[in-house]
Parts: C-alpha cells; structure tokens; sequence
C-alpha cells in the first residue's frame, strides 16, 4: 500500500467518525435532549 493510499484511507475514516458524530448530535437535538448522551 502507498503512503498516498493509507492518507486517503485514513481521512475516509476521520470523515466517518465525524460524520458519525454530527448525525448522533442531529439526532439528540431532535429528540430534544431526551435520548442517552
């Protein structure tokens, strides 16, 4: 494996972890707080 590919493998992941983060706050704040943190 490239170092060019293990970049770009590891920034798919940083933006699936974000992503996973942004979608659980939309999903908190939508639930108005009510859900488990």
């Amino acid at each position: 494996m490239t170092a060019t590919g293990k970049l770009a493998e590891r920034r798919r992941f940083e933006r699936g972890k974000w992503n996973q983060w942004k979608y659980k706050t939309y999903w908190i704040g939508l639930s108005g707080g009510i859900s488990i943190h």
